[in-house]
């Protein structure tokens, strides 16, 4: 795990505001085998606005760092093809399809303690029942499988995938496959 000190902001993916760049993105990853399906996921950080507002930037840095060089491990191990961010807590991967692989990420980074950048913070219940914890966060996804084709309108499919995450409760997974939506 990394601390605050040896992580910035730059050694993350950048937000992909612009979908068409992270629609390029995709159909570069997926021409090297065009008809192998495909999973796309969204994981989305729990309650990381809570999360910023008790602990601060450098906190929710250690975190977002130490997340992202979770995923580039599963990236060199060939599991996962893409990663980007589409906002500040999400990531959005592409993989070729693999039972389960949602699930580990969630169980995972579920397990991952984070060291402290502040020694002193200690967890703080939220209103909703919900306990905001600087050494550990939870993780929602968003899956939906897919074969790529010509036609295959990329820019629907993330918009899919951030509408199925937006509707997955804390902590749990939510799948579908493009075809349920055709």
């Amino acid at each position: 795990m990394k601390i605050y000190s040896e992580l910035n902001e730059d050694q993350l993916p950048a937000i992909k505001y612009n979908r068409e760049e992270l629609v390029a993105r995709i159909k570069e990853t997926l021409s090297t085998h065009p008809d192998e399906p495909r999973l796309a996921l969204l994981a989305d950080i729990d309650h990381l606005k809570a999360f910023f507002d008790e602990y601060g930037r450098e906190q929710r840095l250690v975190v977002l760092g130490n997340v992202h060089e979770y995923l580039r491990t599963l990236q060199k191990g060939r599991e996962v093809g893409l990663i980007d961010r589409l906002a500040i807590d999400q990531f959005f991967l592409l993989a070729p399809v693999k039972e389960g692989l949602a699930e580990r990420i969630r169980q995972h980074i579920g397990q991952m303690t984070f060291p402290k950048f502040d020694v002193k913070s200690e967890p703080v219940p939220l209103e909703d029942g919900v306990t905001v914890d600087p050494e550990h966060v939870t993780v929602h996804i968003g899956q939906i499988g897919f074969i790529p084709n010509q036609s295959l309108d990329y820019r629907a499919l993330i918009d899919r995938l951030y509408e199925l995450t937006r509707g997955t409760s804390a902590g749990q997974i939510n799948r579908k496959d493009w075809t349920d939506y055709h």
